[in-house]
């Protein structure tokens, strides 16, 4: 497989892989996958989520249950659990302030009407709507996770059809101010998945594209 894949070969390339082989991923592609994702778009740069990478089988087994027995939750290289950040956004604002101030040296003035107007469109959230706004960008660094994936060759599958609340419980996601919105396992086509070969379906931009 090209590793130098440009962005159109790796989206033709790529496909939702149904099973993996025993193939494991690389530290270092995991790694690389990982930064590329950090990369994506994300509301005020902010990045309301984590990335729970999970090699353990034991784990993965765990929470079969909670995937409605998909198997390939658990016969994977990895599993990447994708969470909103639940934690007080005033906080996360500061946080956000603090790294931008030492990387890009900003003074102060701009420091602070960049941090009122940040906590102006994000501090009154209830919790539902901060989850609502956080798995938003979480979708957003799904999609690159997904073309950066098959840049590197690595095949994934995202999986919505879970039980959140599950995923949560089994990995004691509460307690860090996270709540699960989508995971997905990574790691290489079993070559009996016929559904690598299969004719990639799509709109015909006239379908799907609305000119105004």
């Amino acid at each position: 497989m090209n590793t130098e894949l440009n962005v159109s070969q790796s989206l033709t390339w790529r496909y939702a892989a149904r099973r993996f082989s025993d193939k494991k991923v690389s530290q270092t592609a995991l790694e690389q996958l990982l930064t590329m994702t950090g990369l994506s778009a994300s509301s005020y740069g902010l990045q309301p989520y984590k990335i729970i990478v999970i090699e353990n089988p034991k784990i993965k087994e765990s929470l079969l249950a909670h995937s409605y027995e998909q198997k390939k939750v658990a016969a994977n290289s990895h599993l990447l659990v994708l969470a909103a950040d639940m934690s007080n956004v005033v906080t996360m604002v500061s946080s956000y302030m603090q790294s931008l101030a030492k990387t890009t040296g900003i003074t102060a003035l701009q420091q602070q009407a960049m941090r009122e107007n940040m906590l102006a469109s994000l501090a009154n959230m209830d919790p539902e709507q901060q989850f609502q706004w956080a798995s938003a960008q979480v979708n957003i660094a799904l999609g690159t996770l997904l073309v950066s994936a098959a840049s590197l060759g690595i095949d994934s599958c995202p999986i919505g059809g879970i039980d959140g609340r599950g995923y949560d419980e089994v990995l004691a996601l509460p307690e860090r101010n996270l709540r699960t919105v989508i995971t997905v396992p990574i790691g290489y086509r079993h070559e009996d998945d016929v559904s690598a070969n299969a004719t990639k379906v799509r709109k015909a931009l006239h379908e799907l594209i609305v000119e105004i």
